[in-house]
């Protein structure tokens, strides 16, 4: 057991990298995300629609303010939201939900 080794990760060519990183990004874009900027090593995806604040304000004021609590809920859970994808110079995909 002593002797044996653990393999070393071997970089990928950067051609690799993207196409790994477009793959990841197809799969998120067939989950419903929206591509909001993508470069060869990193892109930025956005899930979910903005929520219309207007919208909502006139509804409320047309049922006298039952529907401002509805509203606040939706604009506290909804919105959109972002993921970033990044790819490392050993092919793993690195993922950060933001905001």
């Amino acid at each position: 057991m002593a002797n044996e080794s653990v393999p070393i990760p071997q970089r990928m060519a950067d051609d690799q990298r993207s196409a790994v990183l477009a793959q990841a990004v197809f799969a998120e874009v067939a989950r419903g995300c929206r591509i909001e900027t993508q470069a060869p090593f990193q892109a930025v995806l956005v899930a979910g629609k903005p929520v219309n604040h207007l919208l909502h304000f006139l509804v409320g004021a047309a049922t006298c303010g039952f529907w401002w609590l509805a509203w606040a809920i939706i604009a506290v859970t909804g919105g959109e939201t972002r993921l970033v994808l990044q790819i490392d110079d050993y092919g793993q995909i690195l993922r950060q939900k933001v905001s």
